[in-house]
């Protein structure tokens, strides 16, 4: 539901699975006296962080309720690591286990692991509010609990790029390299970036067909592939390119990032191209998921109608 963009529905069926779970085992809200660590023993913690996150696109809550979220879980770490009783032989299921593959952990390691999940969350929302450098001292701590988490380093990278960072980037890239092996797939990124950074289209567009080759299912290679293309000068080519790729799977590579640069594209050179829009759109439309943001389309809204109603229409 949150994929689907129905905050508001998400947000209420979080709030009945949180008073179902409190009632069956007799624990109060944590809006009463309850101690929240007995709230938290009832309640998978990764409840608590869909919800701010549905509240947080509702508009009703700031990152200020992530980062209150995020010290809570590390004032629980610092009372396991201090307490007397709090054993390091105690084990207990890490809700986040998905996110950084931990099975079991120390009680002080899991609240640890919970914070470091509300802080990737903090951290994407400051790229996507466009604040580079609060992002950038957020993936900083991240890093500095997580030394060897490229997906981590590969994030912070991308940051450094944004804000033309190129000393800073380089030696992320170094790092991620060292890690990672010169020929993982993020290193291929950060090579074809820091080719970009240069202008060198060419090089970039080598790396960017190397990363394919290793995850022919990365839609960001082949979008990236697209646009050395068009910054090299060959409109054409970068259409064919992406043009391939959706035709290939329709469904799978509805990348809005994608459909838009073919869709800006297709604005430069209309006239030569409007056969295959028509088609490519139509085929887009015709296979749309119903979370995909149709304004990508450059389209008038009106000549679409909510794919997931004709499906049913045809059904």
């Amino acid at each position: 539901m949150m994929k689907l963009r129905m905050y508001q529905h998400t947000f209420n069926e979080l709030v009945a699975l949180e008073q179902e779970l409190l009632q069956s085992n007799n624990v109060e809200s944590p809006t009463n006296p309850a101690p929240l660590h007995e709230y938290y023993a009832t309640v998978p913690f990764v409840l608590s962080l869909f919800k701010c996150q549905a509240l947080y696109f509702l508009g009703k809550c700031s990152l200020d309720e992530f980062f209150k979220l995020r010290e809570f879980c590390l004032n629980q770490a610092r009372l396991f690591e201090s307490s007397p009783c709090a054993s390091k032989a105690e084990f207990l299921p890490c809700p986040m286990a998905e996110l950084f593959n931990v099975i079991e952990a120390p009680r002080s390691q899991t609240w640890l692991d919970r914070a470091d999940a509300v802080l990737i969350n903090i951290a994407n929302h400051q790229i996507q509010q466009r604040q580079p450098l609060l992002a950038i001292q957020s993936l900083s701590e991240l890093v500095a609990s997580r030394p060897n988490d490229c997906q981590i380093l590969y994030l912070l990278f991308k940051v450094h790029v944004i804000t033309n960072n190129v000393e800073h980037a380089k030696k992320v890239h170094s790092l991620i390299s060292k890690l990672s092996g010169p020929d993982s797939v993020y290193s291929i990124f950060c090579q074809g970036f820091m080719a970009v950074i240069k202008s060198e289209w060419n090089l970039a567009l080598d790396c960017f067909k190397r990363a394919h080759l290793l995850d022919p299912s990365n839609i960001a290679a082949i979008n990236n592939m697209a646009l050395c293309h068009l910054y090299g000068g060959d409109a054409m080519e970068a259409v064919n390119v992406i043009e391939s790729f959706i035709l290939s799977d329709p469904f799978q590579s509805a990348s809005e990032t994608a459909i838009y640069n073919i869709c800006s594209i297709y604005d430069l050179i209309s006239e030569k191209t409007l056969e295959n829009r028509r088609k490519v759109l139509q085929l887009i439309h015709d296979r749309l998921p119903d979370d995909f943001n149709i304004t990508v389309l450059k389209l008038p809204m009106q000549l679409f109608s909510s794919p997931s109603v004709e499906r049913k229409q045809k059904q």
